[in-house]
């Protein structure tokens, strides 16, 4: 992730009706990349508006035609399910999604436990506490590969609107991809109301994804459907820059 592409993610919801406060996408190879403040900031100011349009949920993802066919063919999907099937269709159209500015942002390697190989693995076979944590991450890894063998059959099996998305989406979706979007979307989303006696969904919120704030730190982020259609992100607490 380069600092010319953190920018045109930054003019990408710009140009889409976003609003960009007093925060700024830089890369920074020894903290990671993210959000600083260019000033000091209030409590409860508004630092970022990012409209909905721009925002992948798991309902968005269920709406889509992609996404109606593989719940027809698959109906156990769960939502996180849905978002990942979206990003890695999203990867595959490249330059030709609506997302390319934001996906440019997003990192495919992961170090977390799914992506684990033998490698890893046999490191933590080496004493008595790291054996048991390995038949942890094994089954994990195992029932993970369950579900992608699922969603691979599911996506093969569907037929009508949507049926090319998904063929396509098939062809692409390996455990490498699958495994990648896997992660983004457990380390990346963020948990949206969406009123009372209803579940909580997903989103994966352009430029939002990138707040690293201070462990601890009072936060505060809310998904409003207002007139203009659009989700706030604000952070109440000064970031840790």
């Amino acid at each position: 992730m380069s600092e010319n592409e953190l920018a045109a993610l930054e003019a990408w919801v710009r140009a889409n009706g976003g609003t960009v406060g007093p925060v700024r996408a830089r890369a920074r190879a020894a903290r990671g990349h993210g959000l600083v403040t260019t000033r000091a900031v209030r409590v409860g100011e508004l630092l970022l508006r990012v409209p909905a349009a721009l925002i992948l949920t798991d309902e968005s993802a269920s709406r889509s035609p992609l996404g109606r066919a593989l719940r027809a063919a698959l109906p156990s999907a769960t939502p996180a399910e849905l978002v990942c099937a979206a990003l890695v269709h999203e990867r595959q159209l490249g330059d030709a999604s609506a997302w390319a500015a934001w996906l440019r942002t997003v990192p495919t390697e992961y170090e977390s436990a799914p992506a684990w190989g033998t490698s890893e693995l046999e490191l933590l076979g080496a004493d008595a506490l790291g054996t048991p944590l390995r038949a942890r991450v094994r089954a994990e890894q195992a029932a993970l590969r369950e579900r992608h063998v699922a969603l691979r059959a599911a996506l093969h099996a569907t037929h009508g609107d949507g049926a090319a998305a998904c063929a396509l989406l098939a062809d692409g979706l390996c455990w490498r991809a699958f495994v990648s979007a896997w992660c983004a979307v457990h380390s990346r989303a963020a948990s949206i109301g969406r009123g009372a006696g209803k579940a909580s969904g997903l989103a994966l919120v352009p430029m939002g994804d990138l707040f690293n704030h201070r462990p601890g730190a009072p936060t505060s982020a809310s998904y409003v459907r207002s007139e203009c259609g659009c989700a706030y992100v604000g952070i109440v607490s000064v970031l840790h820059v």
